[in-house]
């Protein structure tokens, strides 16, 4: 169960953290309670971003869209329910 809670945090505090630029695609580092989490997004030309969130033990997939200066989606895990999140560019653009 400590995994489960540890996951939503990280997923809390992407949703609460601006991911990147107007391209979503990219390599990221988070530092959760538990220690490093690596988020791998790739992004096509029609704005379909996906990806992996991976804590060098649990791999979980991600799927979303861009709009608006937004990438919005789920992470499918390997127990319900999917988790949803929200990416924003900050005024930097990053």
């Amino acid at each position: 169960m400590k995994r489960k809670g540890s996951w939503l945090l990280v997923c809390l505090l992407v949703a609460g953290q601006p991911v990147a630029a107007a391209e979503f695609g990219g390599q990221y580092v988070f530092q959760s309670p538990d220690g490093s989490v690596h988020l791998d997004l790739e992004q096509d030309a029609q704005g379909l971003v996906t990806g992996t969130m991976s804590d060098g033990v649990t791999s979980l997939r991600l799927r979303g869209q861009t709009a608006a200066g937004q990438l919005r989606g789920t992470i499918k895990a390997d127990y319900p329910p999917d988790l949803g999140f929200i990416g924003q560019m900050d005024e930097t653009g990053e």
